[in-house]
Formats: C-alpha cells, sequence, structure tokens
C-alpha cells in the first residue's frame, strides 16, 4: 500500500511539470486540401472543451484521404476522428474470412398428440414471407470453418417487429456439431456440443463461444412475431475476439407480419 502511494506522488509530479505551456490559438482543419472548419481554443476551456466538426462528403474520395491540422503557435492539440455511414443496397451479400455462415427462418407449428404432448413442424420461410402476430420463429444460424478456433462472438440483428423469446443473459444452450450421414450424405446432429454464453440485448443476440474445433456447426434460438409489418433482417456476423479478421456473415432477410 505504501509503495503503491510513492508511486501515485511519484506520477502527479512528473504530470505537473512535463505539463505543457499553453495558450490561446486558432485551429484549422484540412481534408484533401479543403478547409472544412476552424475554431479557437482557450486553454481555460480545453479541459470541457470538445470541437466536433463534421467533413462533406464532395470532400472524401475513395482510397487515402489527407488530413491536415494547423494551429498558430505551439499549443498541442488532442483529437480523434470517426465515421459514419449507412447501406443503401437492398440485399447485402454474404462475407466469408475463415468462417462460413448461413441463416435460416424456420415457421414453427405446433401438432398435438393423444399421448406424446405437442409435437413441433419446422418449415423454412421464402424470402418475404411473412407470419402472424404471435408466430414463433426458429432461427438456425450455422457456421463452417476449417481451423480450431477460440473465443468467438456471434451477433444477430433482431428484425423489427420480432421479440426475443429468451430475455436473461447467462450462461445457457450450446452449438451442436452437424456430421454428413453415412447414407444420405446430409448433415445431421454429431452429438458434440460447445457451451455458450448468451446476451439477448435489445436489437441484438450476442452470443460468446469459448472453444470452437474445425468443421460445421449449428445454434438455434426463437423469436416471436409481435408487430405487423414489412421489415428487413440485417446480417448476422462472427468473428473471432482476438482475431477480428477470422469472421464471416450472412446476407440480409426480409421478413413480413400480418395482422
Amino acid at each position: 500500500m505504501r509503495s503503491t502511494c510513492i508511486s501515485l506522488v511519484a506520477l502527479e509530479e512528473v504530470r505537473t511539470k512535463s505539463r505543457p505551456q499553453v495558450a490561446q490559438t486558432d485551429v484549422k482543419l484540412l481534408v484533401n486540401g479543403h478547409s472544412v472548419g476552424t475554431f479557437h481554443a482557450n486553454p481555460k476551456d480545453l479541459a470541457s472543451q470538445i470541437i466536433r466538426i463534421d467533413v462533406p462528403t464532395e470532400h472524401l474520395r475513395n482510397g487515402d484521404n489527407g488530413v491536415e491540422i494547423r494551429t498558430s503557435g505551439n499549443t498541442p492539440v488532442f483529437f480523434e476522428a470517426g465515421l459514419r455511414y449507412f447501406d443503401k443496397r437492398v440485399t447485402m451479400t454474404p462475407t466469408e474470412s475463415g468462417i462460413r455462415l448461413e441463416r435460416t427462418y424456420l415457421r414453427i407449428h405446433e401438432r398435438p398428440t393423444l399421448a406424446k404432448g405437442p409435437l413441433y413442424d419446422y418449415t423454412p420461410m421464402a424470402e418475404g414471407e411473412s407470419v402472424s402476430t404471435g408466430d414463433r420463429i426458429e432461427i438456425r444460424v450455422r457456421f463452417t470453418t476449417a481451423n480450431d478456433l477460440h473465443y468467438l462472438m456471434l451477433e444477430d440483428c433482431k428484425p423489427a417487429g420480432f421479440e426475443w423469446l429468451e430475455t436473461e443473459s447467462g450462461f445457457g444452450g450450446f452449438v451442436v456439431e452437424l456430421l454428413p450421414d453415412d447414407k444420405s450424405g446430409e448433415l445431421r446432429d454429431g452429438y458434440r456440443r460447445s457451451w455458450l454464453y448468451v446476451e439477448p440485448r435489445y436489437r441484438t443476440r450476442a452470443a460468446f463461444i469459448d472453444e470452437l474445433p474445425a468443421g460445421t456447426w449449428e445454434l438455434r434460438y426463437q423469436i416471436r412475431a409481435e408487430t405487423p409489418g414489412l421489415f428487413n433482417a440485417l446480417p448476422a456476423r462472427m468473428e473471432a475476439m482476438y482475431s477480428p479478421s477470422t469472421c464471416g456473415s450472412t446476407e440480409n432477410t426480409r421478413l413480413g407480419i400480418n395482422p
């Protein structure tokens, strides 16, 4: 405890003595040689002063862009840059970089039986197909990788008009390995499981997987139709959390809800 206090005092002394001398200065921002904004910086307001400058799209170009900050003195200026955009495409194509993802929506049909209780049939939904308010839909996300992976995150966007059936975060559920059937060649349950941690969020459902051996795996969960309309389900995306370049995504899907 004593050594920690001494270290903090020493760091504060260094910070105080190395604090740069600041003065009022004028700052000018240029993007690709075009002036996009200027402002006056007052040292008294530097702690709370945050200046935001929006760059018009006509000053941006494909490829590399040059950003230059000019000041009228030696006052240091700290900055950060961000980019916000939206995709105008109606159809988003899948991406694959070490992980191949496929997402399927299936309508759930309950079939009562005399002695076994209700049984459930699953019918794949076509693009733009509609369901009725209150219907349950099962989502199946299938992912294939040629390498053993660790610490993965699968994030699926909830279609507007639908709600998750699960509402609590925690360890629950698992991904199932799929193996080809010896006779038909179709993929079936290979009886190997990998447990996961689930976070049903307002807009997305995140699933975290510690370990995923090479092969084809499938994750299932359900949503319920709530609000009538025609909606667009954004792509699901999976990535290795400590190697984001290993990733993949599905295409988007249009779904409808009838009153």
